[in-house]
């Protein structure tokens, strides 16, 4: 499994589609065997999530993410733990040892806006909620 952290200084960056890097980690039998910090070449919200596909990323750690970057990723098939904060490094470790999902002060809760209306708060366990929610958000103003 390959696992991507958003990635700057140390740190799981804040915003997914901003970021200028990620940290790849490539874990077998629960552990991590190697890391590399590739950059993304200015790839954009849409464009990212192809590019970790292109890796054969498997899950996404990242600070906040919107409702169209989390569709993607479903898309391509990426799972996603949002609304982290720390060094990388760590996340990883936690998500490893199976507290980073369990932990409040790891997997803090991000905010995002749909369609600037609908505030979704987004936790690790709450992901698949948070999908539909955003999808149902996004539909309800399309005319059938």
């Amino acid at each position: 499994m390959i696992i991507a952290v958003t990635y700057e200084n140390e740190q799981v960056f804040g915003h997914f589609g901003r970021t200028k890097q990620f940290k790849l980690y490539t874990v077998l039998k629960g552990e991590v065997v190697s890391s590399e910090v590739v950059d993304t070449n200015g790839s954009g919200h849409g464009a990212l999530a192809e590019f970790l596909s292109n890796l054969e990323v498997g899950l996404l750690i990242c600070g906040g993410i919107g409702g169209g970057a989390q569709m993607a990723l479903a898309q391509v098939g990426i799972s996603i733990i949002g609304g982290v904060t720390g060094e990388a490094d760590e996340a990883v470790e936690a998500f490893l040892n199976g507290t980073l999902e369990d932990d409040p002060e790891n997997a803090v809760a991000a905010t995002m806006t749909v369609k600037n209306t609908t505030a979704v708060r987004i936790t690790a366990a709450s992901m698949a909620v948070a999908a539909d929610a955003a999808d149902i958000a996004m539909n309800k103003n399309k005319k059938l």
